[in-house]
């Protein structure tokens, strides 16, 4: 079983799937779309004393 500790580090997104569909929901415009969709997303955890930074 995992616990908080196994949470931190650093996290790539790999994955962008039903993006599209879901900014088109959202009704942005294509080139917003394309942008969005090309976007590199890292996302740093850290843990403090038993809280997420």
């Amino acid at each position: 079983m995992a616990t908080i500790q196994h949470l931190e580090g650093r996290w790539h997104l790999v994955d962008y799937k039903g993006f599209d569909g879901y900014t088109n929901e959202l009704r942005e415009g294509l080139t917003m779309r394309k942008m969005g969709a090309m976007a590199k997303s890292e996302c740093i955890i850290t843990l403090e004393n038993q809280k997420f930074i």
